[in-house]
């Protein structure tokens, strides 16, 4: 990987608008082999959106790739953009992902070509920018969702992201819920997958998992392919839970808003979201007699 981070403020690209835009933010220069397919990620923050103070926040840019680090260098075109616009919040950072196959092997760099019209006024960044080889047989565990607070031994579902980020069709792997435990992963639930996945296409698998310890906890999800040629990216970013302990009747009430969503509670008031209302009730039905427990 050839990862590039030019954080707290990133590669800042103004827009004026007196003049339009002619720029560049080019990335430090990358070795590449012909014939192997790379995929360039670009993570682009833009400080405004389109709405009524900003009714001309409208943006023309191009991502391209060259032998060389100067605007006569940059001779292929990999994605383009005409009237891009943002609806609100401000500040938004937003992925952009491209793919490039050199016909000869060499030193390139990568561009975020600028060209907005003089009647824009914005601060654009480029946070974070990352060029990797694309490998025919790579899965990448992307994020694990699920209960918060579970029970210790009672089974509980929890959702993994799956990308298929290589170049084949992927039919058989096994998607697994852990937990972590130092460089150690202790197994909780596993499935074995067998629909095909297309390269660089995601799913959803549902894990049936079973608490082992209780208190607090990291969870992880992981995907476990034979013959895998970027093990790296298998694991998703740990999630916090709280296990309670054996015999808790576990909160895992699905409310339905007016708007006919869904919202997972597992406590009595649960302000899981800013700005969020959702309140969950429970009836004295919701509980068996005699039952002893504690309410959080």
């Amino acid at each position: 990987d050839n990862y590039f981070d030019v954080d707290p403020y990133g590669f800042q690209l103004y827009t004026d608008y007196v003049i339009s835009s002619d720029d560049y933010a080019l990335s430090p220069k990358v070795t590449l082999e012909a014939g192997k397919k790379y995929r360039a990620t670009f993570d682009c923050r833009f400080q405004y959106a389109y709405d009524t103070y900003h009714p001309d926040c409208i943006h023309n840019f191009e991502f391209t790739v060259g032998p060389g680090a100067t605007a006569a260098d940059q001779t292929t075109v990999l994605a383009s953009y005409k009237n891009f616009q943002l609806d609100p919040p401000y500040y938004q950072v937003i992925p952009f992902e491209l793919y490039f196959t050199p016909e000869t092997s060499g030193d390139y760099n990568f561009g975020w070509h600028v060209t907005t019209d003089g009647s824009v006024t914005d601060v654009l960044r480029l946070v974070h920018a990352r060029i990797e080889e694309v490998f025919d047989n790579d899965l990448k565990a992307t994020a694990l969702v699920g209960p918060l607070n579970p029970t210790n031994g009672a089974e509980s579902e929890y959702t993994v992201n799956v990308l298929n980020n290589g170049n084949n069709t992927i039919d058989n792997y096994k998607v697994q819920v852990v937990r972590l435990d130092g460089d150690n992963k202790v197994v909780l639930g596993e499935k074995e997958v067998t629909t095909p996945l297309a390269s660089l296409t995601s799913t959803e698998v549902k894990v049936m998992a079973t608490p082992d310890v209780e208190g607090e906890a990291l969870f992880a999800g992981v995907v476990v392919l034979n013959n895998d040629q970027d093990t790296s990216n298998d694991t998703t970013n740990p999630l916090t839970v709280v296990v309670a302990k054996a015999g808790t009747m576990p909160f895992n009430a699905l409310l339905t808003t007016n708007e006919n969503t869904t919202s997972e509670t597992r406590i009595p008031v649960s302000f899981t979201k800013r700005y969020s209302t959702v309140e969950s009730d429970y009836y004295p039905s919701d509980f068996p007699e005699k039952r002893e427990g504690t309410l959080y």
